[in-house]
């Protein structure tokens, strides 16, 4: 026999709010990025991890929908690009909601900064700060007594993103050996 969890219902909503926002604002970063670099493997690559964050995005709006009837039709208002693909990344949410996370709205200031010195340094660095925001972001969750599936889904994410995080730290400092102990950069 499976116990409750202990934790309270809007407890898991507003995490859940939490982490779509944060993974929404660096899927949309990661597309900007993407747009603004010069390298087509990097363009590829930024495409590509804009992808992912977008797939977190929907797998986590299925979970908030299982525990909030309400976020169904929110989830439908906030389904397409907040700034029709301007290039320029200005979704707007509650800044004073304490499940919006404030990291993701300064790597979008630093990305922004970044992408019109056209340094694509600053630009890894500053979607590496990102992700490094966002994966705080769930050590916290984890930390919460979530029911099984939930909590499941949060480890399979973390793990993702980690690793995502690992081989954009790589190309951000190819000189760095690889967790492995080898060179895996390549451009």
């Amino acid at each position: 026999m499976m116990t409750q969890p202990t934790i309270p219902t809007e407890k898991i909503v507003m995490t859940l709010k939490g982490l779509i926002d944060a993974c929404q604002r660096l899927g949309f970063s990661f597309r900007d990025a993407a747009d603004g670099l010069f390298s087509p493997s990097l363009k590829v690559l930024f495409s590509d991890y804009s992808v992912h964050w977008m797939r977190f995005v929907g797998d986590l709006q299925i979970e908030l929908n299982r525990y909030d009837s309400d976020a169904v039709d929110e989830s439908i208002q906030n389904s397409a690009s907040p700034n029709g693909g301007s290039g320029t990344n200005e979704h707007t949410a509650n800044e004073t909601d304490p499940g919006v996370a404030s990291g993701p709205h300064q790597t979008i200031f630093d990305l922004d900064k970044a992408l019109k010195t056209g340094n694509e340094i600053a630009i890894l660095s500053a979607c590496l700060y990102g992700e490094y925001v966002v994966l705080d972001m769930y050590t916290t969750a984890l930390s919460q007594d979530f029911p099984p599936p939930l909590f499941h889904l949060l480890n399979k994410q973390y793990a993702e993103i980690r690793s995502l995080s690992a081989k954009l730290a790589v190309l951000r400092d190819p000189q760095i050996p690889s967790p492995a102990g080898r060179r895996d950069h390549v451009i």
